[in-house]
């Protein structure tokens, strides 16, 4: 059936074409020709040529698709041989892939899926994802890979098991010591974490081993940097003295950190306190000042009070040299729409969350709003799904805050330890230390793959990243203009790094596994990657029983219509003279 294309001047056209005819007609019946019919077949013929030559016509027609099956790891033979059975289409396997995509119309990926540094490729493309079945194993970890010396190496996970097998997570130390264990018994995925301490500095492995009661399972390398203590230069500047500042002052003073304080006495008056480090009179907030600071703690009527030479001094020094500044939140902060504040908030009405700190749970007032995770901010949320503590992004640099109040009220009921990890975990996330100076865009980095480096600098000419020798090429992000990256591709399984100049020549450690390490994890990340990139066909007659033939509206050739209107043309320029 000919069909014609939808526009809205289809009815215009018809109208035209209608009433050129009439015209023609009435023209060729008041001449009288002997030959009246055959001048109006020709005249018919002349104006529907026309009009074919302007709407373009076209008949539909079945047309056989192109299908290609791709195979990766896991994939299911059931499942090919279905596909196989109702469709004639090319297989290849992903990972020796030597065809051309852009020749095939459909695609059907069987099994673990594409690697996610790949799924670029199949981007605009018609794809029919049938996952292979989830792993059974450890599924999902989460570590902190740059540590404090002293600090224990905390590893989160899950693993998943079909049936109700008892297993044994095992974490052994760089000795090979045993430093914890947990078991799992029941079907499903069960949620573990594991403690190891760490004693010495530098670069650590871990294991971390699956048993049953009969043999070792798996063995997993957890690497971990140990990074000695850093002392940090705090200064912290009030309106007034208050119980937080004691207390917080109190936990920096005897770790060791050099603190300096500053109290409001009156407009131009300060009163200043000093703890290992030389005293110095600080009325302003200047370059040579901030230079020598790591953290900024501020009340939020000191912070809203700042010059604006100060506050653009102060905003210089985190986005360049990775300065944290924490506001100490008050009631007004959280309604005062501050244009240099980077948070917004909406109310709430909780007025006290619980923390689970060192394993139990801790109840803590808070202020009744929620900070809006929009774009650049962050939440802490090593105690508290709820955002209690919160950042934003600000450079090298992080400006940071809190829902909660009179947290010193804690150390007096006497659980120091709680107290001290809640705030060494905020002062550790806000700190652009050297770890933070260079940034991987995954934890775990595998040998012949793909790695984003990332680095940050509001030089036109960023500092320079080295690796084995070669200067990497930096690419400006386009969203970050203060963020560089450049990519690279380790080759060899152990301890690797990259070598940058700053103030001095610094080093960032990484770890590249064997492509068979952590291989359910990988797994497990890959099929949800695919998932989230093409969905999932669950049903597999979904997929394989609708038909490869397309119907596509082929136009009928334009040619013909020019030999149509030139033919009755010429015979009603021929018929007269005969």
């Amino acid at each position: 059936m000919i069909t014609l294309p939808d526009t809205k001047y289809l009815f215009w056209i018809w109208a035209l074409g209608l009433l050129l005819f009439l015209i023609l007609v009435i023209v060729e019946f008041m001449r009288k020709s002997d030959h009246f019919y055959y001048r109006i077949i020709a005249l018919s013929g002349c104006v529907l040529s026309l009009m074919g030559i302007v709407l373009k016509p076209a008949f539909p027609e079945k047309i056989q698709r192109k299908n290609l099956i791709i195979l990766t790891d896991n994939y299911s033979q059931k499942v090919l041989d279905s596909l196989q059975r109702y469709s004639a289409s090319q297989v290849v396997r992903w990972d020796s892939l030597s065809v051309d995509l852009s020749r095939f119309d459909k695609f059907h990926l069987l099994g673990a899926g594409i690697p996610v540094y790949d799924l670029w490729q199949m981007k605009d493309k018609s794809v029919r994802y049938v996952p292979a079945e989830l792993p059974e194993g450890i599924t999902r970890i989460k570590y902190a890979s740059y540590i404090t010396a002293g600090e224990s190496v905390i590893l989160q996970g899950e693993y998943r098991q079909s049936e109700a097998n008892h297993v044994k997570l095992i974490l052994n130390g760089p000795s090979g010591k045993k430093m914890d264990s947990t078991s799992v018994s029941i079907s499903g995925t069960t949620q573990f974490l594991l403690k190891g301490p760490s004693f010495a500095t530098g670069e650590l492995l871990y294991t971390l081993e699956v048993r049953d009661t009969t043999s070792l399972l798996s063995s997993e390398t957890v690497p971990v940097v140990a990074q000695a203590p850093t002392v940090m230069n705090v200064f912290i500047i009030n309106d007034y003295p208050t119980f937080e500042t004691r207390s917080l002052k109190q936990l920096l003073v005897s770790e060791g950190h050099k603190v300096t304080v500053r109290n409001k006495v009156t407009q131009d008056r300060y009163s200043y306190e000093y703890y290992n480090t030389r005293a110095r009179q600080i009325d302003r907030l200047t370059s040579g000042l901030l230079q020598a600071v790591h953290v900024i703690i501020i009340d939020f009527d000191s912070f809203k009070g700042l010059t604006d030479s100060e506050y653009q001094e102060l905003h210089r020094q985190m986005t360049e040299a990775g300065l944290a500044l924490f506001i100490q939140p008050d009631e007004a902060m959280f309604h005062s729409g501050l244009e240099r504040l980077p948070f917004s908030f909406s109310k709430a009405d909780s007025k006290e969350t619980v923390l689970k700190v060192n394993d139990e749970p801790l109840s803590v007032p808070t202020y009744s709003y929620r900070p809006v995770m929009k774009l650049g901010v962050e939440a802490i949320t090593n105690f508290s799904t709820f955002p209690v503590f919160f950042f934003h992004h600000s450079g090298r640099g992080k400006i940071g805050s809190a829902l909660l109040t009179k947290t010193y009220q804690i150390g007096l009921q006497g659980d120091t330890i709680s107290y001290n990890r809640i705030w060494n975990t905020v002062f550790d996330r806000l700190l652009a230390d050297v770890n933070e100076a260079i940034e991987l865009d995954r934890q775990m980095v595998y040998e012949n793959e793909p790695l984003q480096v990332f680095w940050f600098s509001k030089d036109e000419k960023p500092f320079e990243v080295k690796y084995r020798q070669e200067l990497l090429p930096p690419i400006q992000t386009a969203l970050i203009p203060e963020q560089w990256s450049s990519q690279l591709w380790p080759d060899k399984k152990g301890w690797d790094e990259l070598v940058f100049i700053r103030d001095s020549l610094r080093r960032y450690s990484f770890y590249v596994h064997d492509a068979a390490d952590w291989k359910t994890v990988r797994q497990f990340e890959r099929i949800n990657a695919n998932i989230r990139a093409f969905g999932a066909f669950t049903k597999l007659s979904e997929s394989i029983k609708k038909k490869d033939e397309v119907t596509e509206q082929i136009p009928i050739e334009p040619i013909w219509f020019y030999l149509i209107f030139l033919g009755c043309a010429g015979y009603l320029w021929i018929e007269p003279k005969f």
